[in-house]
């Protein structure tokens, strides 16, 4: 079984339940019950939208590295592969379909 949570607000209560927007867990007197589930405080006095598209510092850094990761093998990869293979356009919009989902998988987005 997980590690038991701690409320961020209040740390020696212990909790399963976390915030739907932002993740932080919270005790039974923080929850905000809200059109979309339960919620910190602070996210449920946000208008709506207001977060849509908010990523942390880490998120952002690991989606950068990803990409220029990808880029850098991508480089490779159409240098030497792309142009000999017959059918270039078809396997160049998959593969940029693929560089672009585990881009944004690796910044720690499902979406």
């Amino acid at each position: 079984m997980s590690e038991p949570m701690h409320c961020y607000r209040h740390p020696k209560r212990e909790t399963r339940v976390s915030c739907a927007t932002c993740g932080r867990p919270i005790c039974t007197e923080c929850m905000r019950q809200t059109e979309v589930g339960i919620k910190c405080p602070e996210d449920a006095r946000l208008p709506r939208g207001a977060r849509a598209g908010a990523m942390k510092p880490n998120q952002i850094l690991k989606t950068l590295l990803a990409g220029v990761g990808i880029a850098a093998v991508g480089t490779f990869v159409v240098a030497y592969v792309l142009f000999a293979l017959p059918f270039t356009l078809l396997i160049s919009a998959a593969a940029g379909y693929g560089a672009g989902t585990l881009i944004n998988r690796a910044g720690g987005r499902n979406g």
